[in-house]
């Protein structure tokens, strides 16, 4: 089943953000973060967000973004986003002030900007504090030496979805990916 144009539309808006340095990388104490820490001792958050299964795991990674980015004032949230199918998706992502940190559409966006290319609808704040995946996650949570650290990329969903026949997810190997542009160094204040 191909792709409506109105999904093509969005696809073809992320990359254009993407490559139009619209949607910024992780900061750096983000990433490291990821690189060095885990749930478990076999490999580190930012190892889990970058393989091929983590595709369709954003409640899971949005909750490990904020393991980091509740000391900045960050909000855990869901709601439903139109891409990937004709129908709206359930999603979740992470809010700091007037960003939003996404886990699949990897990068820091823009609020209004997310909000408006996505068509967010239904979104709502999660009680952290009673968030039961939150408190495993957190109780669980350590310090963890990575063999080598990993970089974020971004994945190129247009190209994917607009080549592809089968409605389903890809493996990220699947993907073309890009590399987010080298230079950024503002980093999050507390």
């Amino acid at each position: 089943m191909l792709c409506s144009n109105d999904e093509i539309k969005v696809y073809e808006g992320v990359n254009t953000r993407m490559l139009n340095q619209d949607v910024e990388p992780y900061e750096e104490e983000l990433v490291e973060f990821l690189n060095t820490h885990s749930d478990d001792n076999e490999s580190s958050y930012m190892d889990k967000l970058c393989s091929y299964q983590s595709v369709g795991l954003d409640f899971r990674f949005s909750r490990y973004l904020l393991l980091y980015l509740e000391r900045f004032g960050g909000k855990l949230y869901s709601g439903k986003l139109g891409a990937f199918t004709s129908e709206r998706f359930n999603h979740s992502w992470v809010e700091v002030d007037d960003s939003v940190y996404d886990t699949t559409f990897i990068g820091k966006w823009n609020k209004d900007d997310y909000y408006a290319l996505f068509g967010v609808t239904g979104e709502k704040e999660i009680d952290i504090d009673n968030d039961v995946d939150f408190k495993i996650y957190k109780s669980k949570n350590h310090e963890f030496v990575p063999e080598k650290l990993k970089s974020l990329s971004y994945f190129d969903w247009y190209s994917y979805k607009k080549n592809n026949t089968v409605s389903v997810f890809p493996i990220r190997e699947q993907l073309r990916i890009v590399e987010f542009p080298k230079g950024y160094t503002r980093k999050l204040t507390q």
